[in-house]
This record gives structure tokens, C-alpha cells and sequence, in this order.
């Protein structure tokens, strides 16, 4: 089946404040996903991804998913381990505040979810593990469209986890 079959479909993806106007698909995700993250997936180990674009018609907000498939259950748990380090030491790489790693309950596998706010730009990213899947949506967007007590990354966890 392959990771695509994982991201969201244009009208899933939860808004933050704007009606999304566009969404791009791209395969082989290289690019680095939300401001904690040092590497792509495929630089820690995933074997195939893939990410979709969600734009406003203006610059925000803006939100990215990406699949990414692992050579196993344990290889896509390690990758959610890094992704984990890079969100424990991101406040020393950031000017801003992160939040703490939420358990989100989904149907299958496993959500977290947390929060970087900085300055005029908060992005809620979420995380779900499913076997040898991983798959990390970020939602960026001013504080004041997406509230701290938003819930718009865990309504996108759970989506993406009901695609397992």
C-alpha cells in the first residue's frame, strides 16, 4: 500500500483560522518537518515518504503531513524516539517556549502531540506510530488563530491514525 495511502485527504486536514485554498503532494520527503526537527525522516532511517502541503491564501496558516515507512516496527519506534530527543532539547535550539509531549488516545497505534510558540508563530505538531509507519503533521499558524488550548493537532492525529 505504500505511505501515501496515509496522508489526509484535502477536506481532513483540521483548519487553524483559514479555509485551506491548496494542497501539493510530494514523494521522497527530504525537507526538515516543524522547528524541533534537525534531520527529515528519510535522514533517520525511513525507507519511503511522502508530504502533503495544506496553504491559505495567505501565508498562514500553513500545515505539512508526512508518512514515512520504516524497514520495521522497531526501526519506525526508534525514529519516534529521535523525534522525542529533538522535542526535549528543542528549547535550547529555539527562541521560544515548547510545550510538553501529550498522549493523544487514537483508535490505533499511538499520537502525542506538542506545541512550539515563537513570537507571532505557534506550530502544533503531531506524531502517530502505527507498525512501521510514522507519520509527523504540523500546523503553523499566528497564536491568535491557533489558541494554545487548540485542538486542532489532535483532531489531525486521530485522523491520520484512523487511516491505519
Amino acid at each position: 500500500t505504500g505511505p501515501t495511502v496515509h496522508l489526509l485527504a484535502a477536506d481532513k486536514m483540521p483548519t487553524a483560522g483559514a479555509a485551506w485554498s491548496g494542497t501539493e503532494t510530494a514523494a521522497d520527503d527530504v525537507e526538515v518537518l516543524g522547528p524541533c526537527h534537525l534531520t527529515s525522516l528519510v535522514d533517520i532511517g525511513a525507507l519511503d515518504s511522502v508530504r502533503r502541503t495544506w496553504s491559505a491564501d495567505a501565508s498562514s496558516p500553513r500545515a505539512v503531513q508526512v508518512v514515512a515507512k520504516f524497514a520495521d516496527n522497531k526501526s519506525a519506534w526508534r525514529a519516534g524516539q529521535v523525534l522525542e530527543a529533538w522535542r526535549s532539547d528543542c528549547a535550547h535550539r529555539v527562541a521560544g517556549t515548547v510545550g510538553p509531549l501529550r498522549e493523544v488516545a487514537v483508535s490505533t497505534g499511538a499520537g502525542r502531540a506538542y506545541r512550539v510558540a515563537e513570537a507571532d508563530r505557534a506550530t502544533d505538531v503531531g506524531i502517530v506510530r502505527k507498525g512501521e509507519y510514522l507519520s509527523v503533521v504540523t500546523l503553523v499558524s499566528s497564536p491568535t488563530k491557533l489558541p494554545e488550548d487548540s485542538a486542532v493537532a489532535k483532531a489531525a492525529v486521530k485522523r491520520i491514525a484512523a487511516t491505519f
